[in-house]
């Protein structure tokens, strides 16, 4: 990908509303955009960066016998710890169940095991 290709511009200047340099320099450098406080949206050259990012994780992973898996951003409010959702985003359906945003995505790990068909 060329630069003169990207859908986003560099800056010279330095954000004045971010405090970490990390994100003045990936901003500057049109890896990514800040949305609000702590949310940023990945840029095309900050997505492709990601990815390779992935990518090199995942061969290591492989390469070494590991398993990747993929936790959903909702989580049913059983297999929150006790205290945890206090303060989540509950989510209610048509069937009655209650669902948490997930904000500590390892707590469902222990529950693999018993839902997981063998």
């Amino acid at each position: 990908m060329r630069r003169s290709q990207l859908f986003t511009k560099t800056f010279r200047e330095l954000p004045k509303d971010e405090e970490s340099i990390n994100a003045q320099l990936l901003i500057r450098a049109g890896y990514v955009q800040k949305l609000m406080a702590g949310v940023y949206t990945f840029l095309p050259l900050g997505l492709l960066t990601l990815r390779n990012i992935e990518n090199v994780v995942r061969d290591e992973m492989n390469r070494i016998g590991g398993q990747e898996v993929l936790m959903p951003a909702l989580h049913p409010i059983e297999y929150i710890v006790f205290g945890l959702h206090k303060n989540q985003d509950y989510f209610l359906f048509d069937d009655n169940k209650i669902l948490v945003r997930a904000s500590i995505y390892n707590l469902p790990i222990p529950y693999l095991p018993l839902i997981l068909p063998i």
